[in-house]
């Protein structure tokens, strides 16, 4: 018999024996939570509460058995009272935190940890602080996010900590720092998840794409319901031109994530590539419909409908997108389409030339750079659409190796 085994069958034996006395329950149901045995550690601390439920340590402990449970609503429930009680107990401020965050309450949840960060003066837990971040990270406050998730990490070092930090450096775009982090934790933590994205994330920039689908592949592995790790996955596919195999992962992420507007704009791209135009409007008009500011969105709804030869609804979304996003691709595509239509080629190629010459970002290469590294490295044709747009520019047709372009 283990030592806890027989704890338990001495405290089982003292219950029997002064079955109204709260602190054998309390410490009974404590034995059971941590032996994993939660159906007694539940019934145990509800009937110490039958018996006395003016004892606050027993509901306190049934909401914890409840969290183990995952049956959140129940365990929010026994918290709230205790919680109005005592509004400056960081634990029980925790604890309803743990509560709201798996039911999505994401706001809530942040307020509840925030309160606990703030009730627990200089002995928060790492946990706290990891929860603070998360709840934040999920409601876009990225400033709250990074501090904790900083604090998180100083406080107890650990591949989960910092790998969760890269991400959330990533999100704050402070991308040298995130990709310098994730790098510097998948050398102690090699199947860190969060790590791994942000590391496949620097792969696709660089258009080192063994190693990002090494990256991904591992982290799609290790946690598949990570939204992000199959949209990595769906973009090394489609930079493969594994065009039905990439729209399986992307459909795969909004599956996990049905309200990422990015995913759906990527996915709405991919049906544009194949020239399923018609797919790649409802995909696109699906994502305006979730974020009507997002210029991206209407961007690539525009070329959908000038491929389709609509030229007024194409125009009427090209004037949305070029509001919203002055500087977005898709507007700009559309709007060259509909010059090359009314005979205005020339015009149309140029302003494709200052879209193209544009970097995404700070510090990367413009999208002509993209596609000649992409050219030399991967010795692949554009896809004709695309080739047509770079073959004045002095990037090979379909077809054709130019050694011209390699480094």
């Amino acid at each position: 018999m283990s030592q806890d085994t027989d704890t338990i069958a001495r405290y089982e034996r003292f219950r029997q024996a002064d079955p109204g006395n709260a602190e054998l329950r309390l410490a009974l149901g404590d034995l059971y939570h941590r032996a994993g045995r939660l159906d007694e550690a539940l019934a145990t601390f509800r009937e110490g509460l039958a018996v006395n439920e003016r004892v606050t340590a027993l509901r306190s402990r049934e909401a914890s058995v409840l969290i183990s449970l995952h049956r959140f609503a129940e365990a929010e429930a026994s918290l709230r009272p205790l919680v109005q009680a005592d509004p400056g107990n960081a634990s029980l401020q925790h604890n309803l935190g743990l509560t709201l965050y798996h039911q999505h309450q994401f706001e809530a949840a942040r307020e509840a940890f925030d309160a606990a960060r703030a009730n627990g003066g200089t002995e928060v837990e790492p946990e706290t602080w990891a929860h603070l971040a998360y709840s934040s990270h999920q409601v876009g406050d990225m400033a709250q996010a990074r501090s904790a998730a900083t604090r998180w990490a100083e406080l107890a070092p650990s591949g989960r900590a910092e790998g969760y930090l890269s991400l959330v450096e990533l999100d704050c775009l402070d991308y040298a720092g995130a990709y310098q982090r994730a790098r510097e934790t998948l050398k102690s933590a090699p199947d860190n998840v969060d790590a791994n994205v942000v590391s496949g994330v620097e792969a696709l920039e660089l258009q080192e794409m063994e190693r990002a689908d090494a990256h991904y592949t591992r982290a799609s592995t290790l946690e598949p319901d990570n939204p992000r790790a199959w949209v990595g996955v769906a973009l090394v596919r489609l930079y493969r031109e594994e065009h039905a195999r990439a729209i399986e992962a992307f459909k795969r992420a909004l599956a996990l994530a049905p309200r990422d507007t990015g995913t759906l704009v990527a996915l709405g791209w991919t049906h544009f590539a194949l020239k399923d135009y018609p797919a790649a409007e409802a995909v696109f008009r699906r994502a305006v419909a979730l974020e009507r500011n997002f210029g991206e969105a209407h961007g690539g709804l525009a070329s959908a409908l000038v491929m389709q030869n609509r030229r007024d609804e194409a125009r009427a979304t090209i004037a949305v997108a070029r509001r919203l996003a002055p500087t977005g691709f898709g507007h700009i595509y559309a709007k060259a389409v509909l010059l090359g239509l009314e005979g205005k080629q020339e015009l149309g190629a140029k302003l494709v030339d200052r879209a193209i010459e544009q970097p995404s970002r700070p510090g990367l290469p413009s999208l002509l750079d993209q596609a000649r590294v992409f050219m030399s490295r991967r010795q692949l044709p554009l896809p004709p659409q695309v080739a047509e747009l770079f073959k004045p520019r002095g990037i090979p047709a379909p077809g054709l190796k130019d050694d011209s372009t390699r480094p």
